[in-house]
């Protein structure tokens, strides 16, 4: 066949233009898919530290109207423990958890400070997409009589 030939032959032919349709559009609709996941994983993640924050706060207040005193450190212990377990599996050594006492603003209360540092995988570093950081804060109100 002459090269006049073999070109009129795959203009004509449907089936090739279905493939280098699909060539080029292909890949942007998997990424287009990646996107959306990596995006609902992301959102997932922020949503599980927020939940932690407040069943950390829960816990603490229960336990301190039960009159068990809890610590920094204890209220520590509990948000981390919360964190790497089934609802919400954060991996452990990607997640920063620090609690302070601070100054209440009310007499007879105790205040601390929960603050959640976590850094997920990144999976998207291939593409281009840098690592986020997400942070959640969230103040703890007790009473201390």
């Amino acid at each position: 066949m002459m090269p006049a030939a073999i070109m009129r032959s795959i203009f004509q032919n449907r089936r090739a233009s279905v493939i280098v349709e699909f060539a080029i559009i292909g890949p942007v609709l998997i990424m287009l898919l990646l996107g959306i996941l990596w995006t609902g994983i992301q959102m997932q993640k922020f949503n599980a530290l927020r939940s932690i924050a407040a069943d950390v706060e829960r816990y603490t207040v229960v336990e301190y109207q039960k009159n068990n005193k809890l610590g920094a450190l204890q209220i520590k212990d509990v948000a981390t423990s919360k964190a790497v377990r089934p609802p919400y599996g954060l991996t452990g050594d990607q997640l920063d958890v620090e609690v302070t006492q601070v100054a209440s603003p009310m007499s007879g209360s105790k205040a601390y400070s929960l603050k959640l540092t976590y850094t997920p995988y990144d999976d998207l570093k291939g593409f281009g997409v840098p690592a986020i950081q997400m942070r959640y804060s969230q103040s703890i109100y007790v009473s201390d009589r």
